[in-house]
């Protein structure tokens, strides 16, 4: 049987396999497109700011924005 250790170990492997994959992928693309690396940064930081955000109010929603179908009695 795995311990769940195990099983997080492989998937966060596997995630950072993924990670550099796509990062490989984006500087050939960048390349290819004669993008400058200074906006490819700016966007990656952007989107990551942005993501942050987003975590942050799944996990802390702000009591105007909950729909009212979500609220229970």
């Amino acid at each position: 049987m795995t311990r769940p250790h195990d099983r997080i170990a492989h998937e966060l492997e596997r995630l950072k396999a993924e990670r550099a994959r796509q990062d490989a992928e984006l500087t050939r693309l960048t390349e290819d497109l004669d993008i400058d690396e200074s906006e490819v940064a700016e966007a990656r930081t952007r989107f990551e700011r942005v993501m942050a955000r987003v975590e942050a109010r799944r996990k802390a929603p702000k009591p105007n924005t909950i729909p009212f179908h979500a609220l229970r009695a």
